[in-house]
């Protein structure tokens, strides 16, 4: 069974689904955001795998990437609680921050979750951010991140699975002794294929983290994660 080319394809007919229902005017991420929360998480995941490792860097720009690159994947993706255990916490600090507002409150290096908001303008850039109509910012919202007076309704409860290229999400459940219904989401973050022509190119990657084309929800590359479909 070729496995690779039933994927192409069926990301293929996604696209032109989406190009027939906005045949004139691209889509805004406001239409569609449960499809661009996955789409920036995605590209996030293809950043870390774009830049983590130090032999992709030949200079001081390429050097500030893999710094965040390693900041991503250490400190939030892969964050551990004092058990050693993997703790979301960090994500959700992520998936709120609000880097627009970040930038048109002039950079505040002390305000609040701002080492986050700087994280993703470093990932999605000013221009991106700063354009309502491409990008999220907060990624998530606080109701559906359960923060503040909204701790006490269901949401989203967050995890990693290592053995899919593809995130999904699951029924909501009450987890552990805590009593509150939560919807998990699991992000897809596989290990990294091996750089290749029957694999992916550090270009597929750097096409995909660039991509801001709201009509497209997937990365064309099967080997490239996509969270959440």
């Amino acid at each position: 069974m070729n496995t690779q080319g039933n994927s192409t394809l069926m990301i293929e007919q996604i696209h032109e689904r989406i190009r027939n229902y906005h045949p004139d005017k691209p889509p805004s991420v406001q239409d569609f955001p449960f499809a661009y929360q996955g789409k920036q998480t995605a590209q996030m995941v293809a950043f870390i795998w774009r830049w983590g490792d130090p032999s992709f860097v030949k200079n001081s720009q390429d050097r500030q990437k893999h710094e965040v690159a390693r900041d991503l994947q250490h400190n939030y993706f892969l964050a551990r609680d004092e058990q050693g255990r993997f703790s979301s916490q960090k994500l959700v600090d992520l998936f709120a921050a609000n880097p627009r507002k970040w930038l048109e409150n002039g950079r505040d290096s002390s305000g609040e979750l701002a080492h986050e908001a700087e994280i993703l303008v470093s990932v999605f850039g000013e221009t991106r951010i700063l354009d309502k109509t491409k990008y999220l910012s907060p990624i998530f919202t606080a109701e559906e991140l359960g923060l503040g007076s909204f701790e006490s309704v269901t949401h989203y409860r967050f995890f990693l699975d290592t053995n899919t290229f593809t995130g999904y999400l699951t029924d909501a459940n009450t987890l552990y002794s805590e009593g509150i219904p939560r919807l998990g989401y699991h992000i897809a973050f596989p290990p990294c294929p091996q750089f290749g022509h029957l694999t992916l190119m550090p270009e597929d990657l750097d096409e995909w983290i660039n991509n801001d084309d709201t009509r497209r929800l997937l990365p064309e590359k099967p080997f490239i994660p996509s969270s959440c479909s």
